[in-house]
């Protein structure tokens, strides 16, 4: 939901502002209409959220009873992907050259398409073209309204003289929090849901997102990034113009560059752990019928940590100084995952995995959105997405080789093992980047 003219030198300064307290930095201090804003943008990334969550935790039986089997299960995955991360950079350089209202108000006429053909059609060639429609429409809704409600926040508190930095950590948190909630909801109602009527949940999601197209249009006012060019000439002049910007922000600021590194690298341990949670407890032995139990754990894991500021602990520790006691834990949960002890010590230590992982993809998305600037904040949003999703194609063709030599209980812990090390490696330089500033 998921991604300024400041540097990281005004990000250093930012948290020692936050350290001396800057109480002024709350939410009712922004202007009414900024704030009726929040609360539409927020309003609808939660009904967005339930609408396209309401299958997931029935998608692979949905899948099955569509004609499809576990490989073409994984091929329609394959598409998904593609779909992304061709799409990333394309939506971003619209969004910021033109609207980002307008390339929201696409992303979810594409997720209706999806809906229809998932609901009508049948068969492999089908659910491929859905899924990757479905890829599509997530790359146009990355790097739109939400980070125009970044920017005007950003621009708000730029014009009061005081730093944003405090109150964009809250936003982009807020948002985690809010689509952990709506999948938990919406995948306890969704399986309960498909037991009754079937395919037509889907006309459930359709609804959904037609609801946030109405309130979109109605209630969040467009802002004109600039004036549209006139001739298909002009257009794709200023969208190169767009592209060259972003690409040259990279490039002059290279802290950018490592967070993109990071959020790359933690994707090692998201993909390892969405796609293979379910196997690793079931041969660990996890009875079936449990696993709902476990997914809404996981999903409260992540929820709770989404309070937990990076920042803040930062403001008030080094980061040397807590590091030993990570490196401590990393080791002994690993252990704990590799031993044959009581289950519930290894849903304890795999827990402790998802949740410094989330706090840290938490702290690097809102220093990318803190940082950036408003030309290129939707060209390198979605450029990070990008890559995210390359680094997702890439380990879980490792996975897949891996699993071919070893049982999922050893290979699990060894790609936590592997994510934990050059997480912290790229975060560490990262962060001492930054404090060099």
């Amino acid at each position: 939901m998921f991604f300024t003219t400041k540097t990281f030198h005004s990000q250093k300064r930012g948290c020692h502002a936050m350290h001396y307290g800057v109480s002024e930095n709350n939410m009712h201090t922004l202007p009414t209409s900024l704030q009726r804003n929040i609360f539409v943008y927020y309003s609808v990334a939660a009904i967005y959220m339930l609408s396209i969550s309401l299958p997931h935790a029935i998608l692979t039986p949905l899948l099955i009873q569509k004609g499809l089997s576990f490989a073409d299960i994984a091929t329609i995955q394959i598409a998904f992907s593609i779909a992304v991360a061709l799409c990333e950079i394309p939506s971003g350089i619209l969004s910021d050259a033109f609207s980002r209202r307008t390339v929201y108000l696409w992303s979810k006429f594409l997720i209706i398409t999806f809906f229809l053909i998932v609901y009508f059609a049948h068969g492999l060639q089908a659910m491929t073209l859905a899924w990757f429609i479905y890829g599509v429409s997530v790359a146009f809704d990355s790097g739109t309204i939400g980070n125009e409600i970044i920017l005007r926040v950003r621009d708000h508190y730029d014009h009061s003289g005081e730093s944003s930095a405090k109150m964009v950590d809250t936003l982009v948190r807020l948002d985690t929090r809010i689509a952990t909630i709506c999948m938990i909801i919406s995948g306890f109602l969704g399986s309960f849901i498909y037991q009754q009527i079937g395919f037509s949940l889907y006309w459930f999601s359709l609804l959904g997102a037609t609801i946030c197209i109405v309130i979109i249009f109605i209630c969040f006012p467009a802002k004109n990034i600039g004036t549209i060019p006139q001739g298909n000439s002009a257009s794709i002049t200023k969208i190169k113009h767009v592209f060259t910007e972003g690409l040259r922000e990279l490039i002059d600021n290279k802290n950018v560059g490592i967070y993109f590194c990071t959020l790359a690298t933690t994707q090692i341990f998201f993909q390892s752990h969405f796609q293979f949670w379910q196997s690793f407890f079931l041969e660990i032995g996890m009875k079936q019928h449990y696993l709902g139990l476990l997914y809404v754990l996981f999903q409260s894991v992540s929820l709770v940590v989404s309070f937990v500021s990076m920042r803040g602990i930062l403001a008030r520790y080094k980061l040397a100084s807590i590091l030993p006691y990570v490196l401590c834990t990393t080791v002994f949960c690993i252990v704990l995952l590799l031993m044959p002890v009581n289950i519930y010590i290894q849903i304890f230590a795999y827990s402790i995995f998802v949740a410094i992982f989330w706090v840290v993809s938490n702290d690097i998305n809102a220093q990318l959105r803190q940082n950036l600037t408003e030309k290129a904040l939707s060209t390198l949003t979605s450029l990070a997405s990008m890559m995210t999703r390359i680094a997702s194609i890439i380990v879980l063709t490792i996975l897949s080789v891996l699993l071919h030599l070893l049982p999922v209980h050893v290979v699990i812990p060894l790609m936590f093992a592997i994510a934990m090390i050059t997480t912290l490696a790229s975060y560490l330089y990262a962060s001492h980047k930054n404090a060099n500033c």
